[in-house]
């Protein structure tokens, strides 16, 4: 199955987010109850200022309990060789539309007329072998496997919810080079905006940050405006939170 007709298939899997307005954060497009950020991303900023992602697009909400969310851990830590095989396709196929779709708002986000170099957001965990984000980047995805490189590595003290960009060494040179730095999953922003400091910081100068899915609880009260939109706005390709207008 070509990732077009996979991704048009696993459209139901996936939760549209809302676009940036005066309850939804213009970071991470969670609610903030009439705030332009919510409390988490208005500390980011309020620390790091321009240091941080230049913009954060997530492609879907990842909502607990829900396909993505199990898709999004499973294609890494699944034990069958064969779920994790066909998760990472799901995922491939997803950022694979996307991105032919959307690339050009994210640019056009941060001032460029092209990303000329896309990485990932370094993971945490021991593993042997490559990230199965990078794997997806680097091979799978055809649009980003020739820009594509491993350019950083976790040194530990990343607690996932404060940001540190200590946390992370860049290890290729970025200096001069716009970025697109994808993660798949953004909580509370923290890894994300470390590694897009730690980008800046040697010499990247734009950074982009793409997360397949924004984690978010199914009860949590302060998420129920972002999740009633969500229901009330099917998943498509043709938009996404830059260039949605309602």
């Amino acid at each position: 199955m070509g990732s077009v007709s996979r991704s048009e298939s696993y459209r139901n899997v996936l939760a549209t987010p809302p676009p940036a307005g005066p309850s939804i954060c213009a970071t991470c497009h969670r609610g903030t109850s009439g705030y332009v950020r919510c409390y988490q991303c208005n500390k980011h900023r309020e620390v790091y200022g321009d240091e941080l992602a230049d913009v954060v697009v997530p492609i879907s909400l990842a909502i607990s309990g829900g396909q993505l969310t199990r898709e999004l851990s499973g294609y890494k830590y699944n034990d069958s060789p064969q779920v994790r095989k066909e998760f990472a396709y799901n995922l491939a196929s997803t950022l694979a539309v996307f991105l032919a779709t959307h690339e050009g708002c994210l640019a056009t986000a941060v001032g460029v007329r092209v990303f000329d170099l896309v990485t990932i957001v370094p993971g945490t965990r021991q593993r042997s072998g490559q990230h199965p984000l990078a794997e997806i980047l680097g091979k799978t995805v055809m649009r980003t496997s020739g820009r594509f490189a491993d350019t950083m590595a976790a040194t530990g003290g990343n607690d996932h919810l404060t940001v540190r960009p200590g946390s992370v060494t860049v290890h290729t040179t970025v200096a001069g080079r716009v970025v697109l730095l994808v993660d798949d999953t953004w909580t509370s922003g923290a890894s994300l905006q470390s590694a897009a400091i730690a980008l800046k910081r040697a010499g990247a100068r734009r950074v982009a940050g793409l997360v397949i899915g924004r984690r978010l609880d199914a009860d949590d009260l302060t998420a129920a405006e972002v999740l009633e939109f969500a229901r009330t706005h099917q998943f498509g390709w043709d938009v996404c939170v830059l260039c949605r207008t309602a």
